[in-house]
């Protein structure tokens, strides 16, 4: 059947980022509520893989490429508003090389200015209170442009979940047809 070899095993380990500069791409941002009301704007990255192999990089992308980072802005009580920080904000996206003046209509146009940005981030090893843990933190001032503009990285298949432009019932058995659907067919 098969022989037992290890020789091709990594070791590898889920806890926190040592602390340093990571080459990253933002692969999503999204908005989340926590149960008890709290409200933040999440910021998912992922430490570039297209850099591995690239001198000086070697203790960071060479060895942690793929792995995923997440930054939390939270809403905070501004002169009796419960709004987003702005100044930290621009943090990432003037990391992300969004020119100064382009106009953000909406929580969507945000979300889709930042998705596949490359950025460099400064993230640290803090425990967290809250958790119990040790993880990353990334401050706002911790984002800055990245010294490689040129994104080659190649995302994982559930790394881009949800972001796929593939037909999800290409070669299925069913007969799906796309449906067209007229003024006649519908009730009202």
């Amino acid at each position: 059947m098969f022989k037992v070899d290890y020789s091709n095993v990594k070791e590898s380990s889920f806890g926190p980022l040592p602390t340093g500069n990571y080459e990253c791409v933002i692969q999503s941002t999204s908005e989340k509520t926590t149960p008890n009301g709290k409200e933040a704007f999440n910021v998912k990255l992922v430490v570039r893989n297209d850099l591995s192999k690239v001198q000086g990089l070697e203790e960071t992308n060479g060895k942690y490429a793929n792995r995923i980072l997440f930054d939390d802005h939270w809403k905070r009580d501004i002169n009796g508003r419960y709004i987003y920080h702005m100044e930290n904000l621009m943090y990432v996206l003037k990391a992300a090389r969004v020119p100064e003046g382009t106009e953000i209509s909406s929580i969507d146009d945000l979300h889709e200015i930042l998705r596949g940005k490359p950025v460099k981030v400064y993230t640290k090893v803090e425990h967290s209170d809250y958790s119990g843990e040790d993880e990353n933190t990334i401050a706002p001032w911790g984002y800055s442009e990245s010294d490689y503009p040129n994104v080659q990285h190649q995302f994982k298949k559930d790394e881009n979940k949800g972001q796929s432009t593939e037909n999800p019932f290409q070669g299925t058995d069913d007969n799906l047809n796309p449906t067209t659907v007229t003024e006649e067919d519908l009730p009202f």
